[in-house]
Formats: C-alpha cells, structure tokens, sequence
C-alpha cells in the first residue's frame, strides 16, 4: 500500500474503534475540562506549593543543596534509567488498548506507524512528570533564596530533554530482543566505574561529564552559582543526546504482537479490578509466578504452627529478589526514622514520611496473612482456628521487620553520637508492632462494599471513585495521621512515655478493629 493508503485505512480503523467506544460529546468534552481545572486550582496546585514550602525550610534546603552534587545526581539518574529498562517488561510506554492491536497493530501496516501515537502519549506522561518533579525543586529553591532565574530555566528544559532521551529506554525496556539485556549490562557497567570514580578525589570531578545525564547536575548548579560556560556545554551535550531519537521507529517495528497484547490484557485487567477495590488481586496481575523452588523437597515440622511458619518463609524464599528489596526497604525505612530524630537535619518533615515507608516495608513480609485472609473459611485442615492461624502469620512479618528495621535505626544512631540509641529503639519498636497490626488490619478488610459504588454527584464531578479511594487506603491514612505525627512529636519531646502510650491505645483499638473484620470474614 502506499503511504496515503495507508494514513486512510489508519484512520478508518481508529474512527470504527471510536465509534465502537462510544466518541465523547461536546458535553462530555467540557465537563472534562471543567474537571480537569478544578482539579488543578484544588488539589494539584495546593499540593505543588506545600511541596514547595516544605522544600523551602532552611534546614531542608541546606540538605538539599549539600545532597544534589554531580556525583549523585549522576548516580540516582542512572539508577533511574536502569529501573526504567528493567520495569519496561512489566508496563512499558506502548500499551494501547487490546482491540487496537488486534485490528491496526496486527495489520500489514508498520508498527513505527501504528503505534506512533501510543508511543508519544507514553513518553509526554514521562516528560510532564519529570518536568514537575523539576519545577518543585526549582520552585524550593526560589523560595528559599536568591537564585539565578535564567539558571531555573535551562535546569527545566534540561529536565525535559533528560526525561525525553530515557523514554527511550524506557521502550527498549519492552522489547523482548538482547538489545534490552546489552542496554542493562551497558548501564550497570557505567554504573560501576561512577561509582569506582567517585571513591578517588582526584577523578570525583569528572564525573559530571560522564553522563550522558550528569549533565543534568552541571546545569542545576548553574541556579546557584550563575549560568557560565560549563551549563551551556552540559545543555549542548543534552540536546545532542536526542539523536539516539532516531532510533524509535526501529524499535517500534521490534516490539512483538505477543508482548503487546500480553501488557494490554494485564493492564486492563488491573485497571478492572482496580475500580472494583480488588487492590490485592491486581497486584497479583503484576507479579510473576515463581520459577524456583518447584522441586524443593520441604519437611514441615508436625506442629500446625511451626508448619506455617516455615512455609512462610519458604514463600518467601521461592521470591529471592523481592526478599532481597523487601530487606533492603526495610533497613533504609529503619535508617530515615532514626535520621529524623537528627535535630539539624529537618527531620519533622520526614517523621511522617519515615512510618509510611516502614507499613510498606512491613508488608512485603506479611504476604503469608494476606493469602490467609484471601482464603479464610470456617474450618481448616491443620486442625487450628482460623483465629490461631492469623496470629501465627504475623511471626514473621514481626520478626522480619523487627530485626531489619532496628538494624537501620541503631546503624544510624551509632554514627551519630548525639543521638539516644535507647529512645529510637525503643520507639522503632513499638512502631514496628503497630504496623504489623494496621497490615492486618488492611488485610482483613475483605470486598469492597457494593454501596461505595454507588454515583455521588456533585459540582466538582462524581465522589464515588473518592469514596473507593479512601476505602482503598485507610490503613495508609491512620497511619499516617497516627504513627507519622505521633514521630513528628517524639523526636522533640523530653520523654517518649505519653507517646508510648498514645501510639499503644491507638494499637490496642486498630486490633480490636482489625479482629472484627475478621470476624466477618470467617463468618459463613
């Protein structure tokens, strides 16, 4: 077909999907904008400026500034760029709908034309994120000091042209080809002499220019010290680094019809259950199934509760790297409470941050209760009460978190002399036994009630996805209006007692919550 053929049956093609979905009116067409503004001026601009505000507080500025050199700026963007190459097989930038892919993807037409389209929405969302997540540093920065504003703009649209070029790695990260395991080894290589470099002061330097995105670094420190000859070259390398652009045809044309449909399928299946509430079940969707351990000759102990427990851990084995981030979260979350007791370090703003890292750093132990509450019943055949058998789940989340969480907490408070060792721990504890109650709590939650469904509307737009939100994430909000400002005072107050106290009523009360729901669910 020629090229005008083919734009024709392109286009044909699109207007019976859309005609099959149903083609928005003009109605529906400005109550989407309607919408989407009262959503700015309500939640994403306040949100944007507390940001700002937050990042504007000397002490956080300080460590801002002293945080963000050219070593570790170039360090976290090419972490950055390997976690994009890695995540691209399970949700890449092309995931069009699964009818599209039957009917245009599948066709004679080439796929560097038939998934143009798919491709730039995919990368603008990348683009637009990473220009926000720029312009809420920038803005901090502003609001902090006198900056160099011509500085702030080059930083922006450096931000731009960096997100631009690992949008494409984020494609090469869907395709199936070696292509996608060469750019991972390329990566972590670089990685790895950066790293090498920046152990030797006389080569720390050069870092920067290593890139290709430590630019990035030279044109952010251009907002405080002025734009000079170094910001132009950094933003010159930038902009030639686009030409490795002309590449995406090639690796359209690359991405299998298998891959496709397979993403489009997951994706739209998560998205369902999603509405629905399912949060569990669509995290299912992402994971992939074990390929080890299939083969294991296991000896469970002849106690009910020594067998749960071993296999437990052997669910957990059977998943290696998943153990291994699980670990590694669980001290970093260990390590930022302890931080946040740093008086100079501006750690009232982290204390709240620091219990929210902790619940998920719990939970990825807690996998065993969250299969007990998905298949509770009555009975059971090992002979103890479905009661019996949630409480021996929580051994190992509890010890689990307990030891790799207070390994994080006393590394720091052993660096830092000026901090009360006993006080941490001891906080970091009780803290750890309150998530490990809100995980059950968020686990025995069961369906979602059909009522939540129900349309609400009102002049800012339907509620009922606000009220399937909130129920989606209740156990996040009380602990982060519980534990998080309950660690926002500890970390001034003379003794932790009152404290201890309020954070173990607030327990006591989650668990007599948590114990009701699982009635219900045990509940024939």
């Amino acid at each position: 077909m020629t090229v005008l053929q083919d734009r024709k049956y392109l286009a044909n093609t699109r207007a019976v999907l859309r005609g099959r979905t149903g083609r928005p009116t003009t109605t529906d067409n400005a109550y989407k904008i309607y919408e989407t503004v009262l959503v700015l001026l309500i939640v994403i601009i306040p949100s944007a400026r507390a940001v700002m505000v937050g990042l504007a507080v000397p002490e956080v500025a300080v460590a801002i500034a002293e945080s963000l050199t050219l070593t570790s700026m170039t360090l976290a963007l090419l972490v950055l760029a390997v976690a994009v190459v890695v995540l691209g097989r399970i949700r890449g930038p092309v995931v069009p709908p699964a009818a599209y892919i039957d009917l245009v993807v599948a066709s004679p037409l080439s796929r560097s034309v038939t998934l143009r389209r798919a491709y730039g929405r995919g990368r603008l969302a990348f683009v637009l994120l990473a220009l926000f997540g720029a312009a809420l540093l920038a803005g901090g920065a502003l609001l902090a000091g006198p900056i160099d504003m011509l500085g702030v703009g080059l930083f922006l649209v450096s931000a731009v042209l960096c997100a631009w070029q690992i949008a494409l790695l984020w494609l090469v990260g869907q395709l199936s080809l070696p292509a996608r395991r060469v750019t991972i080894a390329v990566l972590l290589t670089g990685l790895a002499v950066i790293v090498l470099l920046a152990a030797f002061p006389t080569t720390n330097s050069i870092i920067g220019w290593l890139g290709p995105w430590g630019w990035v670094a030279h044109v952010w420190q251009a907002t405080h010290e002025g734009v000079g000859l170094a910001t132009w070259l950094a933003l010159s390398a930038l902009i030639l680094g686009l030409g490795a652009t002309r590449w995406t045809a090639r690796l359209l044309d690359s991405l299998s019809h298998e891959d496709l449909q397979s993403q489009a399928q997951r994706w739209g299946t998560v998205a369902a259950l999603v509405v629905s509430g399912d949060v569990k079940s669509a995290m299912n969707k992402l994971k992939a199934y074990p390929k080890i351990g299939r083969r294991w000759q296991v000896t469970f102990p002849q106690s009910p509760a020594l067998a749960i427990v071993v296999r437990d851990l052997v669910g957990l084995a059977r998943f290696p790297v998943r153990a291994v981030f699980w670990a590694i979260m669980s001290v970093a979350s260990g390590a930022l409470l302890a931080y946040t007791f740093i008086p100079v370090s501006g750690g009232a703003l982290l204390a709240i941050a620091a219990p929210i890292l902790m619940y998920f750093a719990v939970g990825g132990w807690a996998e065993g209760l969250r299969f007990h509450a998905a298949t509770v019943g009555a009975s059971s055949p090992s002979g103890m009460s479905p009661a019996r058998q949630a409480l021996t789940h929580l051994i190992v989340p509890t010890i689990a978190a307990e030891i790799l969480i207070l390994s994080g907490t006393v590394l720091v408070a052993v660096l830092v002399p000026a901090l009360n060792i006993g006080t941490i721990a001891l906080w970091a504890t009780a803290l750890v036994a309150f998530l490990v109650v809100m995980q059950s709590f968020s686990a025995f939650k069961g369906m979602l009630p059909i009522e939540l469904l129900t349309p609400m509307p009102t002049p800012i737009g339907d509620l009922a996805p606000l009220n399937v939100a909130m129920w989606l994430a209740d156990a996040v909000t009380v602990v982060l209006l519980v534990a998080g400002v309950l660690t926002s005072l500890v970390i001034v107050a003379p003794s932790p007692v009152t404290l201890l106290v309020l954070l173990a009523g607030a327990g006591a009360l989650m668990a007599w919550w948590s114990w009701s729901r699982f009635r219900r669910l045990v509940r024939p």
